[in-house]
């Protein structure tokens, strides 16, 4: 008796102290956390919230995991970093914060607008070999360098690690891409000298067409085409793989992009000052793009305002029944947050009101001061995929935006914009 006394009370303990260390009996939650490359970033602070309580100090585990556990009978959940900042300078604060339930996702990918440590790439490349060249350009994950002579000395920076990759481009005087090769396989532990690049007709890019799509009356439309390579490049310049307006055109596609390689068409619709947006992503995995005719499926925001505040409330309040999550953006001189939301978190609410960590550890310089001027975002959102998808993919980083990235995907946004001063 005593021996099954001590048992059951040696258990229940247990659980008791793994319930008070956030390890009890749930559902565990694992939170990543990513650079606007995609590489892991840098997590100074961390704090999680269970259902609509309070939130709470998160400390990585032995292995350096964000890991809680939201008990049983509760599914929604909130976690928040402060990452490294922008290249890890000073006082900058980059944020990002998801309230989602344990139905949509246990696994979030936070996506970071920061850098982390890089590697310095150089070597000479030579665009001579292509008709009509009238100089180059390289890009890796965040920018790149070019020049205006066909043959020349570069350089950029690429995330420090093995295997990953650049994108080389021969220009016209226009800065549309001629000629272009993915160079794989770049040790970026340290930095580079890399053998020298050549590009010639035989790299000449490949002409693929965007059929014409129709824009709410009024408003300009616009396509473009981008590039994630499986090693990390990232091409977002509208000018090299091409860009028009809803009447269509051509886009341009690299001959030695393989399978993992993924195009992003992206079409869009703008209302010029009002701020409203809508667009379509589609993902194409590099061997199938071929002719796209795509067309905009999502209504634009209606009637939208953001009153000032340090910690302002975005209406959640977009038409299509069928939106999964809403994304909002603060962005004031040293500060930026990122909010993701899910539907299934909102439930019936009919707006969010972003958290106030300031004060907890790590939090509390991380929001506007008074007179400052705050630059805001809402995105609503719905894709092809799954809530797990949406929340947990890999991610692609446009302008100040994190998206899930798989070929296949589409995603359909509606977004607005405005500022306000803070009080």
């Amino acid at each position: 008796m005593n021996k099954l006394l001590g048992g059951t009370l040696g258990s229940l303990f247990l659980m008791a102290l793994l319930a008070a260390c956030g390890g009890g009996p749930g559902t565990k939650v694992t939170a990543t956390v990513v650079n606007y490359d995609g590489t892991p970033g840098v997590v100074t602070t961390a704090a999680y919230q269970v259902g609509g309580g309070a939130w709470q100090t998160l400390n990585p585990d032995e292995d350096g995991r964000l890991v809680f556990y939201v008990p049983s009978g509760e599914t929604r959940y909130g976690v928040a970093v402060r990452c490294g900042g922008l290249l890890l300078l000073g006082n900058y604060s980059v944020n990002a914060a998801a309230q989602l339930t344990t139905a949509e996702s246990t696994a979030p990918v936070l996506g970071c607008m920061s850098v982390g440590p890089f590697a310095e790439v150089s070597g000479h490349i030579d665009v001579s070999g292509v008709t009509g060249a009238a100089g180059y350009e390289i890009e890796g994950a965040f920018g790149g360098d070019s020049g205006s002579t066909t043959a020349d000395d570069c350089g950029l920076d690429l995330p420090l690690g093995p295997d990953r990759d650049l994108v080389a481009f021969a220009k016209n005087a226009s800065g549309q891409a001629l000629a272009a090769k993915v160079v794989r396989g770049i040790d970026a532990r340290a930095p580079v000298a890399l053998a020298d690049l050549a590009l010639t007709d035989a790299d000449a890019v490949e002409v693929r067409n965007v059929g014409a799509f129709t824009v709410p009356g009024g408003w300009n439309g616009n396509y473009e085409l981008n590039l994630y390579t499986a090693g990390g490049a990232t091409v977002l310049d509208e000018d090299l793989l091409g860009s028009g307006t809803e009447t269509g055109g051509a886009v341009y596609t690299v001959k030695n992009a393989q399978s993992g390689d993924l195009y992003q068409l992206m079409i869009s619709a703008s209302a010029g000052a009002s701020g409203l947006k809508v667009a379509r992503f589609r993902f194409v995995d590099a061997p199938e793009m071929g002719d796209v005719v795509e067309s905009l499926s999502i209504d634009p925001f209606l009637s939208y305002a953001v009153a000032a505040a340090a910690h302002p409330v975005f209406p959640a309040t977009h038409p299509d029944e069928d939106v999964q999550a809403y994304m909002f953006t603060t962005i004031s001189p040293v500060n930026v947050w990122s909010y993701t939301v899910s539907r299934g978190w909102l439930g019936n609410a009919s707006e969010y009101a972003t958290p106030d960590l300031s004060g907890l550890r790590g939090f509390a310089y991380t929001y506007p001061l008074n007179g400052e001027g705050v630059s805001w975002f809402a995105i609503a959102l719905k894709t092809n995929g799954t809530a797990r998808e949406l929340f947990e993919l890999p991610r692609a980083s446009i302008f100040l935006f994190s998206l899930p990235k798989k070929a296949g995907l589409v995603i359909d946004a509606a977004s607005v914009r405005g500022n306000f001063t803070a009080p």
